[in-house]
């Protein structure tokens, strides 16, 4: 895999460490589910976060710049940093 085959918005966003805005999908942040079009897909921006960190070799920043924005969005609202966690663990366990 290479970082050609992730979403060029979510990397930009990810190198330019807007990890809250990008979790979050507000305004020019939202990207609209497969699915559920009226819904962020929060799905696809923890998935690229995770693949994008392991491809750019860059954890520890991936790590630090999500539980902060994890910390953030809790504070905010709970449930969608519960969702994020959430996404987190399937991604992670998908990956194996």
């Amino acid at each position: 895999m290479d970082i050609s085959s992730l979403n060029a918005d979510v990397t930009a966003w990810l190198k330019d460490g807007r990890f809250e805005e990008a979790l979050l999908g507000d305004g020019k942040y939202f990207i609209g589910d497969a699915y559920y079009r009226g819904k962020h897909d929060l799905l696809l921006i923890v998935s690229t976060m995770i693949k994008w960190a392991s491809i750019e070799k860059r954890f520890g920043y991936t790590e630090e710049k999500f539980v902060k924005a994890l910390e953030n969005i809790c504070r905010k609202n709970v449930l969608v940093g519960l969702d994020a966690i959430n996404c987190y663990l399937i991604i992670i366990e998908d990956l194996g």
